[in-house]
């Protein structure tokens, strides 16, 4: 990130089969999203001294789960 303040961007696609998104900002978690599906986009405000953040996804169990994501950032 260029800047260590403004708001996130996530857009994410899980189709039918429930996966997970969290965003960690300065060793925080700004976002958790549960076990979820379909799509979404989701604005997110944060700031900090940090021009990091860190996603984690955590897909399902099942061997045909499917997920992607594009993450915003100013």
């Amino acid at each position: 990130m260029s800047t260590n303040q403004g708001e996130i961007t996530l857009e994410y696609e899980t189709f039918q089969i429930p996966d997970r998104f969290q965003l960690i900002y300065e060793g925080r978690q700004i976002l958790d999203t549960g076990f979820i599906s379909g799509s979404n986009e989701l604005t997110i405000p944060f700031s900090g001294r940090s021009g990091r953040v860190d996603v984690i996804v955590t897909g399902n169990q099942s061997d045909s789960t499917q997920w992607n994501y594009t993450l915003q950032c100013p």
